[in-house]
């Protein structure tokens, strides 16, 4: 336990060690199990930005008139609203939606 302590000392007490060694966002996936579409909950934690990605459902949408059914992938984003504004985070959660929607770098990785 007084390691444990002696490392969140470490490195709450300076920005610039907590981003050498922590970096400045992490990434998780609570939705791999079963139909889970998970949360993010930002509790003042290390990083600028954090996103959870939670598991597919199938959802009804109105696609030309028509009803069908869709896959969904449920992503939850939370930032540090000290370190970034909100326009930049609402821009840059549109731009993620889109390229995950395009499976971009899938298509060239797959190739290979």
């Amino acid at each position: 336990m007084w390691m444990k302590r002696l490392l969140l000392h470490f490195f709450r007490n300076n920005a610039f060690r907590r981003k050498k060694h922590l970096g400045t966002c992490s990434v998780t996936t609570i939705g791999t199990v079963g139909n889970f579409q998970g949360w993010n909950i930002a509790i003042g934690g290390n990083y600028t930005l954090q996103i959870a990605i939670g598991g597919i459902t199938k959802k009804p949408v109105v696609i030309d008139d028509k009803i069908v059914i869709r896959e969904y992938l449920s992503m939850n984003t939370a930032v540090d609203h000290d370190i970034v504004d909100g326009a930049p985070m609402a821009r840059f959660t549109v731009r993620l939606r889109e390229l995950v929607g395009e499976c971009y770098g899938l298509k060239d990785a797959a190739s290979r």
